[in-house]
């Protein structure tokens, strides 16, 4: 039934006066048919102009939900944007401060204790067991020891590998010591020092980060046969930050291999 199908009378409405009374008796006829009729029409519009009122608000209800989706999906998108981008800023600041250094080393100026006067940068010299590049220059080296100065980064006399079963005696591991590669293929709780080969072949699992590191521990992971884009690693942060964000990290591309450095409770781990 549509609007359509409530025609207007199309016969002539009787009329005493001016028809005969064959005429009349016909038209007084046709017209009690119309109207008997026309209640019966008027309903079934009415009922089918309700269906499709339901329908019509039934449709408006599924757009607002897929709307909803859609901003929901953009709320996600904009937060992954955002931890790329971090991740960027932080590879790009990272890489500037390797170069730094980079530059630092081949310009080795020898024991800071005997150094005197202007020091300019980029320069590294040697001083209490270590080797320190500068980030700056400074007008008096004397002045600026590095260790206590904050002018001066720590390069490292080199990094100590030894199986975790083993121990040196009268020498303290401090943070930077690493340990050889170790295969994963479950859960797996990661201490400072760990390389991590993460099998995710048969399946995804995580890798969860010291609950209490220090400054500068690291744990290495690679992706050890490229499985991470179909069962995803997932590092989980263990109440501290990566790269600033309170969200674990999600490993989801193939052949990844990465290290994360422990900084601060600011920032957290960060990827290097």
């Amino acid at each position: 039934m549509t609007i359509n199908d409530l025609t207007p009378f199309t016969g002539t409405k009787p009329n005493k006066n001016t028809q005969t009374i064959d005429d009349f008796d016909i038209n007084v006829q046709d017209w009690v048919d119309y109207t008997t009729e026309l209640p019966d029409k008027i309903n079934d519009f009415i009922d089918e102009l309700a269906i499709e009122v339901s329908n019509i608000t039934t449709q408006a209800g599924v757009a607002t939900t897929q709307a909803g989706v859609a901003t929901t999906q953009a709320g996600l998108a904009t937060t992954n944007g955002s931890v790329q981008v971090a991740l960027a800023e932080e590879q790009a600041s990272l890489a500037a401060e390797q170069a730094n250094i980079a530059m630092a080393a081949s310009n080795y100026a020898g024991f800071w204790s005997s150094l005197t006067g202007e020091l300019l940068f980029p320069v590294s010299v040697y001083h209490d067991e270590n080797y320190w590049a500068l980030s700056e220059n400074i007008a008096d080296v004397t002045l600026e020891e590095p260790g206590v100065s904050s002018k001066w980064t720590a390069i490292g006399a080199g990094d100590v590998f030894l199986d975790k079963s083993q121990t040196i005696t009268n020498k303290t591991l401090g943070a930077g010591t690493k340990f050889p590669w170790s295969v994963k293929t479950a859960n797996y709780a990661a201490i400072a020092g760990d390389n991590i080969a993460c099998n995710t072949t048969a399946s995804a699992f995580t890798i969860t980060l010291p609950a209490t590191p220090y400054a500068n521990d690291m744990v290495s992971i690679s992706d050890y046969a490229g499985t991470f884009e179909d069962f995803n690693l997932t590092i989980d942060r263990n109440g501290s930050k990566i790269v600033g964000i309170d969200e674990n990290f999600i490993c989801d591309m193939k052949n990844l291999s990465f290290t994360l450095v422990y900084t601060d409770t600011t920032q957290g781990w960060r990827i290097v």
